[in-house]
């Protein structure tokens, strides 16, 4: 990768330049060592051989994440942009926040900054010990409940569709978990991001899901999810019983063991 000789841009561009230099280095090492491993011989030593090249692209490529990091991190600009979103927000969210506070201010009209500081607008609404932002929506019935009028228990907040194939997955355990934790105070709001009021009424009943319903039927536009930055589905709240959340994204054997703490059993 060559810049043309005698042409300089804007600092940003010559920031994009150096990264995108650096990490082109790393990328062609990485490429080295996959070609080595993909032509390695059939032989006693390929397991040995294929141990030491995965071990050496690992090293490389974390080197190249913790690069990306420090840039981001000590020379936050609009270059960052490209490369931050590489970076999951869940595990990098000091770096999210840096780059935010440096580039909204500046730059609001853009909209990849904008998507930048909605990402962490939400993770910050979500972080543990933060209220939970005010949920109202109508039921099946069509009577509205508000997330609030559940104060007193634990409640999963579970983002769900009856489209969802993961999220229809995932019934029948909150089916058993319910059942054995109901009693304690602990409750589901169920917040539906369907199209049409019968397939979610019909996801209900076929999946016997006897928790708390509630679902505007706008698909993606739901203000609900909107708030709480749903990305993805099924996507999961946990709150305790003053509305201040414990954790996110609890599915499974996770949300398990986070019940069998709050609960003693």
């Amino acid at each position: 990768m060559l810049q043309p000789s005698g042409i300089k841009g804007s600092p940003i561009t010559q920031h994009l330049y150096t990264m995108l230099v650096k990490i082109n280095s790393f990328d062609t090492e990485m490429k080295k060592l996959e070609l080595e491993y993909k032509n390695l011989a059939d032989d006693d030593t390929k397991d040995e051989k294929s141990k030491i090249l995965i071990a050496k692209f690992q090293k490389i490529n974390n080197a190249k994440t913790e690069y990306i990091k420090s840039e981001i991190y000590t020379k936050p600009s609009l270059a960052s942009l490209l490369f931050i979103e590489k970076l999951p927000i869940d595990d990098n969210l000091d770096l999210y926040i840096k780059l935010d506070k440096a580039l909204y201010p500046k730059y609001k009209n853009n909209d990849f900054v904008l998507n930048v500081h909605s990402k962490v607008q939400s993770k910050i609404k979500l972080a543990p010990g933060s209220m939970a932002p005010e949920i109202s929506l109508p039921s099946p019935e069509g009577d509205l409940v508000k997330l609030s009028s559940l104060r007193g228990k634990v409640v999963l907040i579970d983002f769900w569709a009856s489209w969802c194939s993961p999220c229809r997955r995932d019934n029948p355990h909150n089916v058993k978990l319910y059942a054995k934790y109901k009693s304690q105070g602990f409750e589901i709001y169920a917040v539906s991001l369907d199209k049409t009021k019968s397939n979610w009424v019909k996801a209900i009943k076929d999946d016997n899901l006897t928790w708390t319903h509630v679902s505007d039927l706008r698909y993606w536009q739901s203000k609900a999810a909107k708030e709480y930055g749903v990305g993805s589905i099924p996507f999961t709240v946990l709150i305790d019983k003053d509305g201040k959340v414990i954790a996110t994204k609890l599915r499974g054997p996770a949300l398990d063991k986070k019940l069998k703490e709050i609960f003693g059993n």
